[in-house]
């Protein structure tokens, strides 16, 4: 098996943990913008429960879109790396900057690494189509159900179940 190492590039290893810190922070502040907008919507369920139906079905199709993206996205670029390892036969490709020393492989080991990555690249693109049309279709069918089961003269004062009417057996 033919190796050899390939140096670390300090320079892209300072870019590398500074844009993994950036998206950590950004990650965070979207969690808790998400946090407090579903607090928001919690409280005005109580007075607007249709209003926060629908507000709760615009926000899931936000985040299922950005999923549905990213993942395809993510996808999209694991097969342009895997597609050069094939043609190049080295793991990983010539010319890719690395943030450690490591010690390039070439041939089959490399093949196979490529192949498993296609393999691999494929199923996350997959996911990104599936995956937010599963979860979306099914979320619209239990908000359509319970936008349906939503009668205003009906509704408990409180939506807390110590306040909710008795359910009468049939």
């Amino acid at each position: 098996m033919n190796s050899f190492l390939i140096k670390a590039d300090p320079a892209y290893r300072k870019k590398v943990i500074l844009l993994l810190v950036v998206l950590t922070l950004l990650g965070a502040g979207v969690a808790i913008y998400f946090q407090n907008l579903m607090n928001a919507l919690l409280a005005s369920a109580e007075t607007d429960p249709r209003g926060s139906i629908e507000e709760t079905i615009r926000i899931f199709r936000i985040l299922m879109a950005a999923l549905g993206i990213s993942l395809f996205v993510m996808g999209a670029y694991f097969m342009w790396v895997s597609i050069r390892i094939l043609r190049s036969s080295q793991f990983p490709p010539p010319q890719t900057k690395v943030i450690r020393d490591i010690r390039a492989v070439m041939g089959r080991p490399a093949m196979i690494r490529g192949v498993f990555g296609l393999f691999l690249s494929l199923l996350i693109m997959g996911a990104g189509v599936a995956a937010p049309y599963i979860a979306f279709t099914r979320f619209e069918a239990a908000m359509a159900e319970m936008a349906a089961d939503l009668d205003q003269s009906t509704l408990p004062e409180r939506s807390f179940p110590e306040n909710r009417p008795p359910v009468q057996e049939k």
